[in-house]
């Protein structure tokens, strides 16, 4: 009951507020804001920003549908020694799908059936061991991980044999490899670019490429939860920042990028007042 007539008198006090401020002020009165109402139009203004986009390349188009098929489920909470406990990032190629458990530290290798095959790596600062656990890539004949905690890409075999550690980019983000071109590694804190294609045997860079014109204050952030990428065969290679809005798509063939750029909300957008 007291619930209720907290509800039935606030309406009169904003009815007298807005009398008030019109004998006041000679504003025309301002009327009651039901909250529901509020939060119907502003979810009404996020559907129709969401649905603003341009028609797309492939709109309407049935040799490029995307049919999502769910055949089976790897892993229960239901079983008490699970494949993984947390697992974060995945990467599969082929057959074969290996999983960075975030719990273990480790690189987990099963089939498409769910059946392990290999695990690897565990917490430690030690060859072969994790801080912080990060993206991966499946190479032809290698992984490539983010070994986030040390500023480290560590190299796995298939098989998952540790092979060797790469230190010529600062604060790896994100890896992916790249056909021919080798390995990309992506780093906002390593110069000359966001994109570095690393010579894996020699631990050097190639060259870099993309620039994608952070906001102040979020150029620095290298959190391996940001960046993320993809390579499209042959040549194009594109990444977007999970805390921006835009994608980068580059041109590995010219090393030339651009950047889409964003669109703008449907409303203003007011920073909150921070009391010190």
């Amino acid at each position: 009951m007291k619930g209720g007539s907290a509800g039935r008198h606030l309406p009169v006090f904003i009815l007298l507020s807005s009398a008030l401020l019109t004998v006041s002020c000679s504003d025309p009165p301002v009327p009651p804001v039901d909250p529901e109402s509020a939060v119907e139009d502003t979810l009404l203004k996020w559907q129709t920003y969401m649905e603003s986009s341009a028609i797309g390349l492939w709109e309407g188009r049935e040799d490029h549908r995307v049919v999502i098929d769910r055949r089976w489920e790897i892993g229960s909470d239901e079983l008490a020694e699970p494949l993984f406990y947390d697992g974060y990032f995945i990467d599969t190629s082929g057959d074969t799908i290996v999983i960075a458990d975030l719990a273990t530290q480790s690189l987990v290798c099963i089939d498409s059936t769910g059946a392990l095959l290999w695990r690897a790596g565990g917490e430690g600062e030690g060859p072969g061991n994790f801080l912080e656990i990060g993206q991966m890539s499946i190479g032809d004949s290698a992984i490539a991980v983010v070994n986030s905690g040390m500023s480290y890409v560590d190299i796995y075999s298939r098989d998952g044999r540790f092979l060797r550690r790469l230190s010529s980019v600062r604060n790896p983000q994100c890896v992916r490899y790249a056909g021919d071109y080798g390995l990309a590694v992506l780093s906002k804190r390593q110069p000359g670019g966001d994109v570095h294609i690393v010579d894996v045997d020699a631990d050097s860079i190639l060259f870099s490429l993309g620039e994608a014109a952070w906001e102040p204050g979020n150029e620095g952030n290298w959190s391996v939860y940001d960046l993320w990428c993809d390579f499209f065969p042959p040549d194009h290679l594109v990444y977007v920042s999970q805390f921006e809005c835009k994608i980068i798509i580059c041109d590995l063939s010219n090393r030339t990028s651009i950047c889409v750029p964003t669109r703008e909300f449907p409303f203003a957008v007011i920073e909150p007042e921070i009391e010190v």
